[in-house]
C-alpha cells in the first residue's frame, strides 16, 4: 500500500499479517480499519491496537484466543524517486495479540471488533518472579535479567537487527551494589534497578536518571535523559500550514516556494503546549529546589543537603539540551503596570515594584524528603555497597527534579510521517511567531525562536488506516535558545551544602 509522496501521511504498508497458534497465517493488509502503534520512554514495551470490519467470518476462520502474532511492516515513502529508504529507517516488529474486545454486530454479515497487542516481552515480564540476590552494577543486572527471562539480546556489537529483540543502546551506572530481589515480577525488577542507578558523586547531573524502554525502527534502550540528549536529528521540521496543501490554487508562489524550501517529509503540520510554564507545581514538588536529610541508620547519624535545579542542569552543559534555563536564575521582580499609551507602539509606563522575591530555585524547603539508608551489607572492609548507601548524594532529589521537568514543557505535535525517528532522541522544531506584522518576512518571523530549537521526544504514536498514516509525537524542552535574562548567571557548588549531626 503505498500512497502519494508528496502527502505529509503518506506511508508504505507492506506487511499486516496474523498467525495463530496452529500456524495458520491470515494477511489482514485489506481488512483491517485502523492500526496505532505506542512508544514511549515511560514504557518499558511496545503497545498498540487493531480494529477490523469484518465481513467474511474471520474472527471465527482465525480461532482468535487472545494468543496470536501481528507483524506489522511499514515505513515512511521516499521523497524523491531517487532516494532509498534504509533498512534501519523502517518498521518491523512482531507483536502478540494480548485482547480481543469490542465485538459488536452492525448486521446479518457485518461485523466490528478490536485487538489489543504487545511486545511479546511484555507478557513475561509481567508473569514471570524473581527471587535471587545480586551482585553487579544494577544496570549491568537489569541487562542481565531482561537476557535470562526476556530473552534481549545483550550483545554491544549488534547494531541492527529486525524482528529481533536486542539492545541496541545500554549504558552502565558507576558503583557495583548488592542487592536482593524479593519475589518481584521482572517489570518490577527492571524498573526498580534502572530507578537506582545513579553516578555516585557532588557532580552527577539532574539527567543522570535511566530508562528502560523499547523502540519501534530499533531495539530496547537502557538510557539516561543525559545520553539521550546526545543523539540529535539537525534537519529542522518547521511549522508551516501551507507546505503540501493540495488544496491551494495551482500557481500559489507561496506555497510552491515553502515546498521547494522546506519539503513535505519533515513538516511540524500542529502543536498543542500542555505546559510551557509549570512553575508553581515544579515549586512545591522538588523540580526547582528541595532538601534531603538523610538517617543513616549504620553509623547514627543524620544529614541534609539542599538541592538548586540551576546548578545541577546548567553548571555543566551536558546535562542539559541547551545553556538557558526555562527559569529565571536571578531574584524576582513584580512590576506594576500603568495604563497602556494612546499612541500606537509606544511603552507602557511601569508604576513602581510591587515586590522582589529570591530565585525561583533558592525554595528548598518547598519540598522535602526523608530517607534511610546502610552503608554496607555482609562485608566489614564497605566494598560492597547497597543501592541505599549513598542516598545522602542526593540521587532521589535528582530523579524528583527530572519527573517535573519532563511536566514543565510539555508539547503535543503532529508531524510528517516519519518511521525513522524514536523516544529518546532531540529533534529540532522551528515554530514561527505569531506577530502578523512580520508576515512577509520569513527571516524576521523564525529570528525569535521563543518556543522553538531542540526538543527531546518522549512519546510517538502512529495511527494509520488504509488511505493515511499521522504520525504525533510529545516532546519536551529543558532549555530556552534565547536567554531569559539579560545577563548571564553564574552558578557555584553544583552539589549544594551537605550537613552532619548525629542523633
Amino acid at each position: 500500500m503505498t500512497l502519494r509522496a508528496q502527502d505529509h501521511t503518506s506511508f508504505n504498508l507492506e506487511i499486516l499479517t496474523i498467525v495463530n497458534n496452529e500456524g495458520e497465517a491470515f494477511d489482514v493488509i485489506n481488512v483491517f480499519q485502523q492500526v496505532i502503534l505506542h512508544e514511549s520512554i515511560y514504557e518499558n514495551f511496545l503497545t498498540g491496537e487493531i480494529a477490523f470490519h469484518d465481513g467474511t467470518g474471520m474472527l471465527e476462520k482465525i480461532k482468535f484466543s487472545g494468543q496470536e502474532s501481528l507483524r506489522i511492516r511499514f515505513s515512511q515513502p521516499p521523497q524523491t524517486p531517487d532516494e532509498t529508504v534504509f533498512e534501519d529507517e523502517v518498521i518491523d516488529k512482531v507483536f502478540r495479540i494480548y485482547k480481543v474486545n469490542d465485538v459488536h454486530r452492525l448486521d446479518q454479515n457485518n461485523q466490528v471488533f478490536n485487538c489489543k497487542f504487545c511486545s511479546p516481552e511484555l507478557m513475561d515480564a509481567k508473569r514471570m518472579r524473581i527471587s535471587q540476590a545480586y551482585k553487579g552494577n544494577v544496570l549491568d543486572l537489569a541487562a542481565k535479567i531482561s537476557e535470562d527471562y526476556l530473552g534481549i539480546q545483550n550483545n554491544p556489537e549488534v547494531k541492527y537487527q529486525p524482528i529481533i529483540p536486542f539492545f541496541e543502546r545500554r549504558q552502565k551506572s558507576k558503583e557495583e551494589h548488592h542487592v536482593v530481589i524479593p519475589n518481584w515480577t521482572v517489570h518490577k525488577t527492571i524498573n526498580w534497578l534502572c530507578s537506582k542507578a545513579q553516578s555516585n558523586d557532588y557532580n552527577s547531573g539532574v539527567a543522570d536518571s535511566f530508562f528502560f524502554y523499547q523502540t519501534a525502527n530499533g531495539g530496547f534502550r537502557i538510557n539516561s535523559l543525559k545520553d539521550m540528549m546526545k543523539f540529535r536529528n539537525e534537519d529542522p521540521y518547521i511549522f508551516s500550514s501551507v507546505v503540501g496543501d493540495e488544496t491551494a490554487p495551482d500557481g500559489d508562489e507561496k506555497r510552491d516556494e515553502d515546498k521547494k524550501s522546506i519539503g513535505v517529509g519533515k513538516r511540524l503540520i500542529d502543536y498543542y503546549m500542555k505546559s510551557t510554564a509549570n512553575v508553581l507545581e515544579s515549586t512545591i514538588k522538588g523540580g526547582l529546589a528541595s532538601k534531603l536529610t538523610t538517617i543513616n541508620n549504620t553509623g547514627k547519624y543524620y544529614q541534609e543537603k539542599t538541592f538548586n535545579y540551576a546548578e545541577r542542569f546548567y553548571s555543566d552543559e551536558s546535562n542539559s539540551i541547551d545553556t538557558e534555563p526555562l527559569i529565571r536564575t536571578q531574584s524576582e521582580k513584580l512590576y506594576i503596570g500603568g495604563k497602556g499609551p494612546e499612541e500606537i507602539g509606544a511603552e507602557v509606563p511601569i508604576e513602581g515594584e510591587y515586590n522582589t522575591y529570591k530565585p525561583a530555585t533558592s525554595y528548598s524547603d518547598a519540598f522535602h524528603l526523608l530517607l534511610n539508608q546502610s552503608e554496607f551489607v555482609n562485608d566489614s572492609s564497605g566494598n560492597v555497597n547497597t543501592v541505599h548507601g549513598n542516598a545522602h548524594f542526593g540521587g532521589q532529589q535528582m530523579r524528583q527534579s527530572v519527573s517535573q521537568l519532563l511536566k514543565y514543557h510539555e508539547m503535543r505535535c503532529l508531524i510528517s510521517c516519519r518511521t525513522d525517528i524514536s523516544v529518546g532522541s532531540v529533534i529540532n522544531l522551528q515554530i514561527p511567531m505569531t506577530d502578523i506584522s512580520l508576515k512577509d518576512n520569513a527571516e524576521e518571523v523564525y529570528d525569535n525562536p521563543f518556543h522553538s530549537g531542540d526538543h527531546l521526544v518522549t512519546d510517538i504514536q502512529w495511527t494509520f488506516n488504509q488511505l493515511a498514516c499521522e504520525c504525533n509525537i510529545t516532546v519536551i524542552k529543558d532549555s530556552y535558545s534565547t536567554n531569559l535574562e539579560t545577563s548571564t548567571p553564574s552558578y557555584g557548588n553544583p552539589g549544594g551544602p551537605l550537613t552532619r549531626g548525629m542523633y
